[in-house]
């Protein structure tokens, strides 16, 4: 099939791309950098990062194209690789220190800043301390994710486990932190908290 097929939804475009069917993925490439571009350009502040972060995202979503016939949710698969790779961009870029930089020159009080040191030391308290409280197990895969870099799969088969359980266990443990900061009063946005954790 040469011709993109109009209204085609993106369940069936995985499916098609699964089966290497290269108009599929140029039609969700299209579709999605469009999609991504404000949120990525919002996180980075920088449109070349923008950009590389969107090839990137759509680069692994073509190398795992044999699995994309078990996605059931497209959308939220995408955004959530567009995600992680924005993270881990800010992380490297150093972001989260700049900003506090930013916020002591400017002379900006905690009360009119959300990233005044104050909150920063607050937040990271506050996920240490629910890190501590985590059972052991639930801890190491997160630290082995967030602070090492490794994927699911190279967690489950260093720690000879499913990759569904550690999944599992990295939704739970962050669900965790993010109640706890929010229980501590702490209403900023979710990816932003991804940050401090």
């Amino acid at each position: 099939m040469s011709d993109t097929p109009k209204h085609t939804d993106d369940r069936t475009l995985f499916s098609r791309i699964a089966e290497g069917e290269e108009w599929a993925y140029r039609e969700l490439y299209h579709r999605y950098g469009k999609m991504l571009f404000p949120f990525l350009l919002k996180l980075t502040g920088a449109k070349h990062a923008a950009d590389d972060l969107i090839q990137e995202t759509m680069l692994r979503v073509w190398l795992n194209r044999d699995q994309l016939s078990d996605v059931d949710h497209p959308r939220a698969w995408i955004h959530r690789i567009a995600s992680n790779l924005a993270l881990n961009w800010l992380r490297r870029n150093t972001v989260h220190e700049q900003a506090v930089e930013h916020t002591f020159r400017s002379g900006t009080t905690a009360e009119e800043d959300p990233l005044s040191n104050l909150t920063v030391q607050a937040i990271r308290t506050v996920v240490q301390q629910t890190l501590d409280s985590m059972p052991p197990q639930r801890r190491l895969i997160y630290r082995m994710h967030r602070d090492q870099g490794k994927r699911t799969v190279e967690i489950a088969e260093e720690l000879g486990i499913s990759v569904s359980t550690v999944k599992n266990t990295l939704i739970t443990a962050a669900r965790t932190i993010r109640e706890q900061v929010a229980k501590a009063g702490y209403t900023l946005p979710i990816w932003l908290l991804a940050l401090f954790f």
